[in-house]
């Protein structure tokens, strides 16, 4: 793969995980949601995340790194991914919260989600992809 190649691969994820913040922001703002719009909210948030993480492996796969499958796999993504200083700890914080929230929307009822907790990670969802396109567009730019 060509660093141009990457960077095509990349804004197309982040055209796709924009798509997602977009709604995040409408979701996000409800007063007195319904199930399916908590629902919808929580499987945005997690979609995006993913987005997110794809992004981060391409690069990784870029830099002829790979990571091994299991239970670990997705949190060894994001430390290589701050171990190469793609991403700075801010960011590399801000997605292992989203990859902690993911793991647990993956085993809970959507009942069983806290709103005031929701709505922080949506709230802080476009400032986090604004974030990580920054840095890895910086970063193909390096190599």
């Amino acid at each position: 793969m060509t660093k141009e190649e990457l960077a095509g691969y990349c804004r197309a994820d982040f055209e796709i995980i924009e798509k997602f913040v977009g709604e995040i922001r409408a979701l996000g703002s409800k007063e007195n949601p319904a199930l399916r719009d908590t629902a919808a909210l929580a499987a945005l948030i997690v979609s995006s995340y993913t987005g997110m993480e794809r992004v981060v492996e391409k690069l990784l796969l870029f830099e002829a790194l790979t990571l091994k499958e299991g239970a670990d796999k997705h949190s060894e993504l994001l430390k290589k991914g701050f171990e190469l200083g793609i991403l700075p700890h801010e960011l590399y914080n801000s997605l292992t919260r989203l990859l902690a929230f993911k793991e647990y929307f993956n085993r809970a009822y959507v009942t069983e989600l806290n709103m005031e907790k929701l709505y922080n990670l949506a709230s802080k969802m476009p400032e986090t992809a604004e974030g990580l396109k920054k840095e890895v567009f910086e970063y193909i730019e390096t190599v």
